[in-house]
Order: C-alpha cells, then structure tokens, then sequence
C-alpha cells in the first residue's frame, strides 16, 4: 500500500469511526466524549480511574469566544498579506526575512484552521467548514483531506501504524531497508529534515497522491489550486521571480518545517510509546500517554498553544484558547502527564538523537548512533516507556 491513510480507509475506518450528529464528519468517540480508563500500570494512579471529559473539566472550557478568535484571524491573515507584500517587493536580503515571517504567519492559520476543522469556531458545523477552507488556504492543504488524516485517523488511531505520520521504524524495518531508504529515513528523523518529511511524505504522498488515485476526493483541490494560481500570478506581477521565489516558495517552506517540527515535538519523547498494533493498545489511554506539552510563551502566542497537545488530544472540542486551563486541571489528576518546560527547538534535536528506532515488543525506544547499539535483535537498555 501507499500510504497510511489508503490502509486505514481500505480496511478499518468502519471499525474506528462513527459519525457525529452534525455533518459528514466523522471521529473516534473517544474524542468526542472521551470515557478515559487509566490502567495502573501506565504509572497515572495507583487504581483505575474512569472520568468523562464533562466531568473532569467544566462547561466553561468549552464556550466559544468569537472576539478571541475575531483578534487571532485578524493578526495572522494582516501578517501574512503584509509579510508576502514586503517579501516580494524589498530587495535582497530584507526580502529573505519577510518571507520567513510570511511563512510564520501560514503557520498560524493553519493552527487556527486546524481548531475550526475540529469545531472549535461555531456551533455552526458548516461555518466551521468555511472557515477552516478559508484558513487552510495559505499552506495549501484541503480540507476533506485533512480530516481524514487528522481528525479520523491521527485522533482515532494514535499511536497504531495507520497513524503513520512520524510512525517510527523498529529494528527489524530498518535492518531490511535498502541505503536509499535508509538514508531518507535519518534525513526525515533530522530536524533539519522536518520540512521534507512534512512535504514528501504528508502533503504529497498522503494528501496530493492520494487525491489522485482516490477520485471522491478531488475537489478539495479546486479551491486550493485556484488560490496557488493567484499566489503565483500576484507574486510574479509584484516582484517578478525573485518574488515568486520570496513571497511564495520560501513561505511554504517556512511552514513545512514549522508544522513538521510541531507534529514531530507533540509525539516524539523517551516516555511517549507506540504500537506494531492493538494489542495492549487503549483508545482512551494513548490520548493521555502518548502525547506532549510544552508551557513555552513563544510558541504559545505564535501558535495558538499548540505544543499543549495533550489536552487537545483528551477532547478536541476544547478550543485553542482554553487548553492552558484544561492542562492544569489534567495535571492533578493525572501527575505523571508529559510536561515539558525546556524549548521545544532544544527537544527537537534532542530527542531526534535520542528516539530513533523503536522496539515494539520492549516499549524502548533506541538512539541514532550506531555505536550504542549493535544489530536489531539485541537492542540496547533504553528508557523504558
């Protein structure tokens, strides 16, 4: 198979999903209204516990909060206009720097974007829709598509192998890949490599190809086409190519790397496991495991919080706002959550070195150099999970 998202839509996305009372969306009811059942040996309690979101966080965390979100849409979509203005009209090498900011402010709304995906904007299911089209627009990404990976598969199946993105590669895998895979493997695992992973393996092969082997989902595309034909044409017409190539391409780059280090940082930890497949798997539990968070100012007002995905991942209705608050009231209940308060960029390296290959059967993860370990069947002591 192609991709993860072709094996998960060929043969387990009518046992992992139902669908909700509005719309044509579909998640896994865990997220919807999580019933979480904590196992002692994950090391949160020392007995069972099992809450339902509506009673662990309170109905407030849930309000919708148009000015917050009239204030964030209006930040980001004036930075992005101005920052692609000044990329293709400055010359060299203030252009450069507006175009990162440029590619910066795409990040943004597409965090919004995500969040209004998920229901977070309105009651209104399809103004949800219109808006996450809207804010999805600047990093080319289709919606439809986008909630089929994301919302049905990433929050349905994490941490399982039709979860595929930053899905690690076990010994064994890696032993049987030829030197080409190998090496796209440690350039993708790098964090400067994040922005290819995100572009190869994410937008192109998981969304873009399979659009066109998936015929139903071609027209999420129109109006993403229509908009990069307008980008091009206004950024050619403003700046000529050095425009096309500042206030276009540079920004999408930007972008890539950004979200691909995001996703990478909310799934990549020494304490963060992953499953070869449902045995010893727990839809509820993996929500609250195998998820990070990162209490970093920076990247908290610049991404709309983010990095404190493991709320998020409890119950997606919480909106972007209000995920500070629901982290802290998951920390007292469940204290050994993972809470990270060094930077995120610092974590990425570290932990691109440190989480490398994974044993399935052991729950250890195993370093880049090989110099700590010797073959795939006799890994070495790691941190256990």
């Amino acid at each position: 198979t192609e991709s993860g998202i072709t094996r998960f839509a060929d043969s387990e996305i009518t046992k992992d999903v139902t669908p909700t009372a509005k719309g044509d969306e579909r998640i896994h009811p865990v997220v919807i209204n999580p019933d979480l059942t904590v196992v002692s040996e994950g090391g949160y309690r020392s007995v069972c516990v099992s809450v339902k979101s509506k009673v662990l966080f309170p109905d407030s965390l849930y309000a919708k909060d148009p000015a917050r979100w009239r204030f964030a849409l209006l930040r980001d979509a004036v930075g992005f206009v101005v920052f692609w203005i000044l990329a293709c009209w400055l010359p060299f090498p203030w252009s450069l720097l507006a175009g990162v900011l440029c590619g910066g402010a795409i990040a943004a709304l597409f965090v919004l974007g995500h969040d209004a995906a998920h229901g977070t904007y309105s009651t209104d299911a399809h103004r949800n829709a219109r808006v996450a089209q809207l804010l999805l627009l600047p990093s080319l990404t289709p919606v439809p598509l986008w909630k089929l990976g994301h919302n049905r598969i990433h929050h349905g199946l994490t941490g399982l192998p039709a979860d595929w993105i930053w899905h690690p590669a076990s010994p064994a895998d890696y032993k049987n890949m030829n030197p080409v895979e190998r090496g796209w493997y440690r350039v993708c695992r790098s964090p400067w490599g994040f922005w290819l992973y995100y572009t190869v393996e994410v937008w192109w092969r998981g969304m873009a190809w399979y659009s066109i082997r998936n015929r139903e989902h071609r027209n999420g595309w129109i109006p993403v086409l229509l908009f990069l034909v307008a980008w091009f044409w206004l950024s050619a017409m403003v700046g000529g190519l050095s425009g096309v190539a500042t206030g276009l391409v540079l920004p999408l780059l930007v972008f890539q790397e950004t979200i691909g280090f995001v996703v990478f940082v909310n799934h990549t930890h020494p304490r963060v496991g992953f499953h070869a497949s449902r045995t010893g798997w727990n839809a509820a539990e993996v929500q609250l495991r195998d998820s990070t968070t990162y209490k970093s100012r920076f990247f908290g007002f610049w991404l709309h919080n983010i990095l404190y995905h493991v709320p998020h991942h409890v119950d997606t209705r919480i909106p972007w706002f209000a995920l500070p608050e629901a982290l802290d009231i998951l920390a007292q209940a469940f204290p050994h959550l993972i809470i990270e308060r060094e930077s995120p960029v610092r974590s990425a390296f570290r932990y691109a070195r440190a989480c490398f290959l994974y044993d399935f059967d052991r729950k250890l993860w195993i370093p880049r150099s090989p110099s700590q370990w010797r073959t795939p069947e006799r890994p070495p002591e790691g941190n256990p999970v």
